[in-house]
Order: structure tokens, then C-alpha cells, then sequence
């Protein structure tokens, strides 16, 4: 069985993957001669409501992710990663 987080590093690192143009593994930032692109959870942190009187929210995390670039052969596709995501926001 998949749990939540698992399931959202997996579909950013398919987003990266596509936007990247290359595969884009989820571990740790790696130093190896050939570089690209990685993704890594760093903190699961609560994201509570914390205004208000009414009903509360349900608990909600936030998980922070490390998208890390190693080597000259990574620094073309962080560039088209960046031009995806803000097309992608451009667009909302």
C-alpha cells in the first residue's frame, strides 16, 4: 500500500521527470560525474488552521522537498524545470 507522501514525491518526480526531460530518481542529493537532478522529502511539517472561530479544518502537512542539481549536465534541465513550473503557474 502507497501512503500520501509516497504518492506525491512519486507524482513530483514524474512532473520533474517530464519537465526535465530526463529521469529525475527521489533520494538523496547524489555527487557523481554524470549530476542531473534528484528530489528529496526534508520536513513534514503541520499546516493547521489557525484563524477563526468556526469549525476547524482537518489536520493538514505540508511536506518540503529538495529538488538538487549536481554537475554542468544538470543546469539545462533545472532551466527547463524552472520554465515548467512557472508556465504551469502562469496558467492559474
Amino acid at each position: 500500500m502507497t501512503g500520501a507522501i509516497e504518492t506525491a514525491v512519486a507524482e513530483l518526480a514524474a512532473w520533474l521527470t517530464g519537465a526535465a526531460g530526463d529521469p529525475v530518481p527521489v533520494g538523496p542529493p547524489r555527487d557523481d560525474a554524470d549530476g542531473g537532478l534528484t528530489v528529496w522529502p526534508l520536513e513534514l511539517r503541520p499546516a493547521r488552521q489557525t484563524r477563526g472561530s468556526g469549525a476547524r479544518e482537518p489536520y493538514r502537512f505540508v511536506v518540503r522537498l529538495l529538488v538538487c542539481a549536481t554537475g554542468p549536465a544538470a543546469l539545462p534541465r533545472l532551466d527547463r524545470v524552472l520554465a515548467a513550473a512557472a508556465a504551469a503557474a502562469s496558467r492559474r
